[in-house]
């Protein structure tokens, strides 16, 4: 979570000084991310199984990364996206 917020400031950092446009090592990191929360996601539903759904932060989790999933792998794709980035900071509420 804290290396995606590190990353999510680099990023809006660079955007502000460097205009060109290049977004795929973005989108890459965004990849990358999207894949380790779903992995995460889905050993916790495994080794908790119904319990899972008893813990209110466990659906926090799961309405990010559902968010993050349908904002790097379907969004994106179909030309849109980022609409839901900024829903995506909440993610780091998480940490607290």
């Amino acid at each position: 979570i804290f290396a995606n917020a590190v990353m999510m400031a680099v990023e809006a950092d660079y955007a502000d000084r460097n205009q060109s446009g290049v977004r795929m090592p973005w989108y890459i990191f965004e990849n990358v991310f999207s894949v380790i929360w779903v992995l995460e996601l889905g050993i916790r539903l495994h080794g908790l199984g119904r319990h899972f759904f008893a813990d209110s932060w466990n659906w926090f989790d799961l309405l990010l990364v559902g968010m993050s999933v349908v904002d790097t792998w379907v969004l994106v794709p179909m030309g849109g996206g980022r609409s839901t980035r900024s829903l995506g900071t909440l993610r780091i509420v998480r940490m607290l």
